[in-house]
């Protein structure tokens, strides 16, 4: 059985620290059939590169897991992993290119999972442009899908509150004539 996962990981906040989110896409590919799934955690408090991070280590942990996804069975095939992040910042602390000025605590718990799961499995972690991140994109859908949400319901308040005033203007000139 040949196995192969592709993972789309981004995290992201709004207010930098604040609210966060971090995301992982899943695709496995196993003797030609796809399945997709994804992993998703929410933060009250974090700042964006926690964020990207804590993507990272859903998927990792998810992969440290020796259970299958798709049957609950012991996964007993080497897989070929690929992680894709837009985070340069991953990349070159993983790569050992970059000092770890922060973060610390998940910069090693990373790196410890990332060495459990070699070795057993194929896995590399890769840096893509912002707009070939899955992750990055149903993230960004979100946002555009909320931000017009949030515009139809003000514009139908708006709408509301303009006809009020209409009214009033109209019953106030009827007055006084």
């Amino acid at each position: 059985m040949k196995r192969e996962v592709v993972i789309y990981i981004d995290g992201s906040c709004k207010g930098n620290p604040g609210i966060g989110s971090a995301l992982a896409l899943f695709e496995v590919e196993t003797n030609g059939a796809t399945s997709k799934f994804n992993r998703e955690e929410t933060y009250e408090h974090t700042t964006n590169n926690r964020a990207e991070y804590g993507a990272l280590l859903l998927a990792l942990n998810e992969l440290s897991e020796e259970t299958d996804w798709l049957d609950g069975e012991k996964i007993d095939i080497k897989m070929n992993i690929s992680i894709y992040t837009d985070s340069n910042l991953i990349c070159e602390h993983l790569n050992k290119e970059w000092k770890v000025n922060k973060n610390h605590d998940l910069v090693e718990k990373a790196k410890f999972l990332l060495e459990k799961i070699r070795k057993k499995h194929n896995i590399n972690v890769f840096w893509i442009p912002r707009n070939e991140n899955k992750a990055g994109i149903v993230f960004e859908g979100r946002i555009k899908y909320k931000n017009f949400k949030q515009f139809k319901e003000n514009s139908e308040v708006i709408k509301e509150s303009l006809i009020q005033e209409f009214i009033s203007l109209l019953i106030e000139k009827m007055g006084e004539k």
